[in-house]
């Protein structure tokens, strides 16, 4: 079993291995046949190492399943006989009366019930896919690890960094969803690829994300403790913002807290986004709505119309609270759809409490379709602390190339004018992305 699979069944297996080991011993597995019908000539499996969909007790595995309403998920495809018993252990393990299928099946699987009695190692290999451990739960995830180096950063070495992370979706009604982001990896800061898109920070494994979001009346509703100010927005941009430049930094900051969202999209192609964001919600000291704490207030405008084009306008304004300036900015972007190739516009405007000129951010960016993969390619300056330098630019180009559904080769390059005494970078590398 997977490190993930592990980490997230744990508290399950452990819930299941108790009722699994008492119930099994609730059932009379001597003489059972005896009372099994003889009626129904039927193919058995007892000599076969795994059950397929097609086969009778794969089918009435699954009818009792759901009968009983039992709380374990029946993995698709092929499954071995002693998992099947597990399944069959679970469903009626303690239950008053037996069907007459449910017989059947007992007397289909009776050595393995017999090896579940009193022992754990069916559980301990019980095998199940990403995104069957939960009938309402999808599983997905990538695993990003990129090797380059940067001439003119502090650490000019070729090294090597990694990200992982984990989405979990559960619904519970078909209309809402609950979504978790597990993250961990080993970028760091000092380096100059550490602010790459993909990059992970946490060291270990890490809630980074858990927010709850469904439908009320013409409105969606998104509300939870780590909600991303950028993860209910409008478009501004399609640029695939995959390495290391993005557009709308200080409208679409992306800073994570307790907050709320509500957002509406409407036939006409119009969209609207209101949210809320308590950065430090979880500190009593500052707490949410205070004079003392960070709060993240948004409002957006969208638009996507038939003919491929579409824009965005975003106004975003950061409370003073405990950091050093509160600001309010203004900006959004533009966007058009060709046949093979999309261009992006985007920009931003920053009004800083206490400055005296606005810091401006834009950038330029298109997504090529060239071959198999896609060329990606953008123009940026770099907003920093410095508002009367305009002239610290930024240039990026990446291929990303797909050698099978679930891997992909990105080698890409960037440019990052030095600001002030600071030298020019140049950086080249190479990320392969794992999705599943």
């Amino acid at each position: 079993m997977k490190l993930f699979q592990q980490l997230l069944l744990a508290p399950a297996a452990l819930g299941l291995m108790a009722p699994m080991a008492v119930n099994a011993a609730e059932i009379n597995l001597n003489g059972v046949s005896e009372y099994a019908p003889q009626t129904l000539e039927v193919q058995g499996v007892s000599q076969l190492s795994d059950i397929h969909p097609s086969d009778w007790t794969f089918k009435a595995l699954s009818e009792i399943r759901n009968s009983r309403g039992c709380n374990v998920s029946l993995p698709q495809g092929v499954i071995t006989r002693a998992e099947a018993a597990a399944i069959l252990n679970s469903c009626i393990g303690n239950v008053a009366t037996l069907t007459d299928a449910e017989l059947r099946l007992i007397d289909e699987f009776a050595p393995e019930l017999a090896t579940i009695k009193g022992s754990n190692e069916i559980l301990n290999g019980f095998s199940f896919e990403a995104g069957q451990f939960s009938a309402t739960t999808t599983l997905s995830g990538a695993v990003n690890v990129v090797v380059g180096s940067v001439e003119g950063a502090t650490n000019e070495g070729l090294h090597s960094q990694y990200g992982y992370g984990l989405d979990l979706n559960s619904s519970f009604t078909g209309e809402d969803s609950l979504v978790a982001g597990i993250t961990q990896g080993n970028f760091a800061t000092t380096s100059s690829l550490g602010d790459l898109d993909f990059a992970e920070t946490d060291s270990t494994l890490t809630v980074s994300s858990l927010y709850y979001s469904f439908p009320f009346q013409e409105t969606a509703i998104t509300a939870g403790p780590l909600l991303d100010q950028d993860d209910v927005t409008v478009t501004t941009s399609l640029y695939s913002d995959a390495w290391k430049l993005g557009g709308n930094p200080y409208t679409l900051p992306g800073d994570t807290g307790t907050g709320a969202a509500i957002s509406s999209t409407f036939e006409n192609g119009l969209s609207f986004v209101g949210s809320y964001i308590a950065t430090n919600a979880g500190d009593p000291t500052l707490g949410i709505a205070t004079d003392e704490s960070d709060d993240v207030i948004s409002a957006m405008i969208g638009y996507e119309g038939d003919s491929g084009f579409g824009a965005g306008l975003i106004y975003t304004t950061l409370g003073e609270g405990s950091a050093s300036t509160g600001y309010d900015a203004i900006g959004g972007g533009i966007y058009y759809t060709f046949d093979k190739f999309t261009l992006s516009a985007t920009y931003d405007s920053k009004d800083d409490e206490g400055s005296t000129e606005n810091a401006q951010a834009w950038l330029i960016g298109t997504d090529i379709s060239v071959g198999t993969g896609t060329l990606s390619a953008a123009i940026s300056n770099v907003p920093d602390t410095d508002a009367n330098d305009d002239d610290e630019t930024s240039y990026e180009v990446y291929y990303s190339y797909p050698v099978s559904d679930y891997i992909t080769v990105t080698p890409g390059f960037f440019f990052v004018e030095g600001d002030g005494a600071a030298a020019d970078e140049t950086g080249v590398a190479v990320n392969t992305s794992f999705s599943f």
